[in-house]
């Protein structure tokens, strides 16, 4: 815009919304969860914004869910009002948005709240119970999530006999004016999915079964979840893996074991004493390649496992 329209010049409350109600009423309702996005994500109109739209986007590393909350609470400052000595009031400070989530999900996802403690890292999608999406959009009219400032795991409270074991998280939003002037909202009627719908990527443990061998021209592994060492992935593909031999890509065919769910076979060029062989999970059909996977709509992320041949 040039300088000369906008120097000194101020909106001075000129440019009101108008505030007539002849349209029909979003109402937010209760804050379920939220979406913790890469900051600076944007959400372009042109963007089909499905569940596909989502799982992308979580797979990615750029979304992370965290949702169906047990409790929520609106920690937001209120605004510093100052009184003159006439006894008139100014609004003198602005106060920031904050609110708190509590869990129910295990210790494992409390781990992984507690690996999210940032300042900065993160924009975020606030979703209410009713499957609705809240975020805003930046100047230029484009749809993003809540700059977020502090993003801080809580204490978990243990359960004391009549309270049961839970986890919260609370953020702060930096800038008022996101929500306050540029709120923008999903209706779930509109988006045709839910929030959750799409669950966060899931830590699978990959081990070997016996360590590989000079001559061997198969490894063994197990893939478990990491969370409780213990629920298989089962129904794997060759395409699922990724194995580097002194780290060059090497060809393997994976078979799993008819008895044993999660128990892969992988069949490669012998291998000689002192090679390093890794094996993890990938997704070669995606652009970066990453080490998560979906399997239906479910996402899986997996250790590197190393070994040396001996």
């Amino acid at each position: 815009m040039l300088v000369g329209t906008i120097k000194n010049k101020l909106n001075c409350g000129l440019h009101a919304l108008g505030t007539g109600t002849n349209n029909c009423a979003f109402e937010i309702k209760l804050i379920n969860g939220i979406y913790a996005i890469k900051r600076g994500t944007l959400i372009a109109d042109a963007d089909d914004f499905d569940k596909d739209y989502m799982l992308d986007l979580i797979q990615q590393g750029t979304a992370i869910p965290l949702i169906e909350a047990i409790g929520f609470i609106d920690d937001s400052a209120d605004d510093t009002i100052q009184t003159t000595q006439s006894g008139v009031e100014i609004k003198a400070n602005l106060g920031r948005y904050k609110f708190t989530l509590e869990y129910k999900k295990g210790e494992y996802f409390n781990k992984a709240m507690s690996s999210l403690d940032s300042f900065g890292a993160f924009d975020i999608l606030i979703v209410d119970e009713a499957g609705n999406w809240l975020m805003t959009e930046n100047l230029a009219g484009v749809s993003k999530g809540f700059k977020c400032g502090m993003f801080s795991a809580m204490k978990t409270k243990l359960n004391d006999g009549s309270v049961s074991t839970s986890k919260s998280i609370q953020f702060q939003l930096l800038d008022r004016a996101e929500w306050d002037d540029r709120l923008v909202w999903f209706s779930a009627t509109e988006t045709g999915f839910s929030p959750v719908d799409a669950d966060g990527l899931n830590d699978i443990l990959i081990s070997y079964n016996a360590e590989p061998s000079d001559t061997d021209t198969t490894i063994i592994i197990d893939v478990v979840s990491a969370a409780d060492n213990t629920t298989a992935l089962a129904g794997l593909a060759t395409a699922n893996f990724l194995v580097n031999v002194d780290d060059v890509v090497t060809a393997t065919t994976w078979v799993e074991s008819a008895t044993i769910p999660g128990r892969y076979t992988g069949t490669l060029a012998a291998l000689a004493t002192n090679e390093v062989v890794d094996v993890q999970l990938w997704d070669a059909t995606v652009t970066p390649q990453t080490n998560a996977i979906l399997v239906g709509d479910v996402g899986y992320q997996s250790n590197k496992l190393t070994a040396t041949v001996v």
